[in-house]
């Protein structure tokens, strides 16, 4: 079905990764997050990998998995994770070998549904390990280091607090795939 490979991109509770298992499982694509992909990988949690090794250390591994993951056959859909396109050389690799998504959502909402997946996965993002965010402004410099890998995307999907299942039915019109 997939000509190339489309990857999805969004900020931190954004819901990429359920949005792509919605897609997925409604299609029959391929599927395979990043970052899933790295802990495989090194053998630990991709916040274990950050806080023991360094971020540098994350990100030298997230560059060699998408090398590999743009190139797959058959093309698949890809999760990154929502730091994946910092650095300059893994957005030209993304957008170029990709059709890359962003799910945009507002940074309240963003924040809404990261404090619940913190309290269900403590630990899950080392950015947080010394102290959780207590309102949405508390994410504006994360989000506004990840903004030009996000200004990159060709495609956006304006999700605002709607459900995954609706925001795979956008991305699905979008590309005019039938859902």
């Amino acid at each position: 079905m997939l000509e190339r490979p489309v990857a999805l991109i969004g900020f931190m509770g954004a819901g990429t990764a359920v949005t792509a298992h919605t897609l997925c499982g409604s299609l029959g694509l391929g599927f395979v997050d990043v970052d899933r992909n790295i802990e495989h990988s090194v053998g630990m949690s991709c916040a274990r990998l950050q806080l023991e090794q360094g971020e540098h250390a994350r990100r030298t591994e997230e560059a060699r998995q998408l090398q590999t993951l743009v190139h797959q056959q058959p093309p698949a859909l890809i999760v990154l994770g929502n730091g994946a396109l910092l650095t300059g050389l893994n957005r030209a690799l993304v957008v170029d070998a990709c059709d890359l998504v962003y799910l945009q959502r507002p940074l309240e909402v963003c924040f809404a549904r990261l404090r619940q997946e913190l309290a269900r996965a403590p630990g899950s993002y080392p950015e947080f390990v010394a102290a959780l965010p207590q309102t949405a402004n508390d994410l504006e410099a994360f989000f506004e280091q990840r903004r030009p890998g996000y200004e990159a995307a060709p495609h956006r999907i304006e999700a605002g607090d709607a459900s995954a299942a609706d925001v795979a039915k956008q991305v699905a019109d979008h590309f005019g795939w039938p859902l």
